[in-house]
């Protein structure tokens, strides 16, 4: 929420506010500043900054609602947005770009590097003591991880890939398809 409210921010948007909304305006002024300042606050901080201009939230079943301010004066930010499962638990998840600080999953790293080195090893013959330890199945789990398509693996690398895509779907998906368009539709990259 605090990074799709910097976005906002950021954005033109704050700019067209109604006439009614003089006083909020002010206080937005210096939004880019404030934006970046959001991020390094403490959580404390943000919370009394959000309490002071009475934001209120209201998760819809397509999109998120951020409401600033009471009353009259009061705006209404609306981004997209949709619940998605990710492993046992129930994620909030935001459009690509809406969450700049997210991080890679460890865990899929991990297995993508895995199965780098378990395609290394078997190709030159030579076991790599980091998965010489593994049975012959995770090997072959491993080995479907070394066939994703390059978009998929900088997707992980780099922490955007769908928040359906977990560790533990990845290592037991059987059935991913050699086709990499077919690899992104079977993964849910949109």
């Amino acid at each position: 929420m605090i990074a799709a409210l910097s976005d906002w921010l950021r954005s033109g948007a704050a700019k067209e506010l109604p006439e009614e909304a003089r006083i909020l305006r002010d206080q937005l002024a210096s939004r880019s500043e404030l934006a970046d300042a959001i991020s390094a606050m403490s959580v404390a901080e943000q919370r009394q900054l959000l309490l002071n201009w009475s934001v209120s939230v209201q998760l819809g079943t397509k999109q998120l609602s951020l409401r600033i301010g009471d009353g009259a004066e009061a705006i209404l930010i609306e981004l997209p947005a949709r619940l998605a499962h990710r492993g046992p638990e129930l994620k909030l998840v935001l459009p690509v770009g809406a969450d700049p600080d997210r991080k890679p999953d460890p865990v899929l790293v991990k297995l993508v590097v895995l199965a780098r080195v378990a395609q290394r090893s078997l190709s030159d013959g030579d076991p790599d003591p980091l998965i010489s330890h593994y049975s012959k199945r995770h090997l072959w789990q491993l080995l479907r991880i070394s066939w994703l398509a390059p978009d998929i693996i900088a997707a992980i690398v780099g922490g955007t890939q769908p928040a359906t895509l977990t560790g533990r779907r990845l290592l037991r998906a059987t059935d991913i398809p050699l086709d990499w368009k077919k690899q992104r539709a079977y993964f849910q990259f949109d």
